[in-house]
């Protein structure tokens, strides 16, 4: 999948996002799933299909489709869509950072 699989998409991206000064986040403010995590479609081989902004950014930025790959947060924002926060991860990397901020913050 390349950049221009989605033509326009990240104009429609920050339109839908703010930044968040302290943090850098850029919060999708847009349609989210239950774990907030920002949703929209976008046409896809004709078909309009519903993803998560996440992945369609990365998308974008990298030229990859992330196969096999997780999108995971720098940040821990589900709803941060900021690019620089971002990047493919495997299942074990996103699992060990999570489990890793979990135990940062004193979780069991």
């Amino acid at each position: 999948m390349s950049a221009a699989r989605y033509p326009g998409v990240m104009e429609r991206i920050v339109a839908n996002s703010v930044e968040e000064a302290r943090t850098g986040c850029w919060v999708w403010v847009a349609n989210r799933d239950k774990a907030g995590y920002g949703r929209m479609t976008v046409r896809v081989d004709g078909v309009h299909k519903k993803l998560r902004v996440i992945r369609v950014v990365l998308q974008q930025v990298t030229g990859k489709d992330g196969a096999g790959l997780h999108a995971g947060h720098a940040c821990a924002n589900p709803s941060c869509v900021n690019p620089h926060h971002l990047s493919w991860q495997t299942v074990k990397e996103n699992s060990d950072e999570m489990w890793g901020r979990r135990r940062a913050r004193g979780a069991a």
